[in-house]
């Protein structure tokens, strides 16, 4: 039986965000994007987060904690708000989203 995906999509997560986590395929969109990167978190594929960021972020960014995090929460849903650009022909994207997670029994 095929999983859904974790981000919502409406998809199987080997059709959606599966592809960009093993790295056959690049997320197209900047929603593509953080919605991978929001099923990476789900599936503690921490690698792709860490290959996913740019400075200034990825320079204070920890594996080993964001795993210890990852794996410390319960991921319940991805909700898309907005985007702006953000396709393939653009140079940056924006995307408002909100990322619902339990960590110790709070929301």
């Amino acid at each position: 039986m095929s999983m859904s995906c974790p981000c919502q999509s409406g998809l199987h997560f080997a059709q959606c965000c599966l592809p960009y986590l093993n790295g056959s395929k690049h997320p197209e969109s900047a929603e593509a994007l953080m919605r991978a990167r929001y099923s990476a978190y789900h599936q503690i594929d921490i690698h792709f987060i860490r290959r996913t960021m740019k400075p200034p972020a990825s320079l204070k960014f920890s594996s080993k904690k964001a795993k210890l995090w990852a794996r410390s929460v319960a991921w319940q849903k991805l909700c898309i708000l907005a985007t702006r650009q953000g396709q393939a022909e653009d140079s940056e994207g924006w995307v408002t989203f909100e990322a619902h997670y339990k960590e110790a029994g709070n929301h």
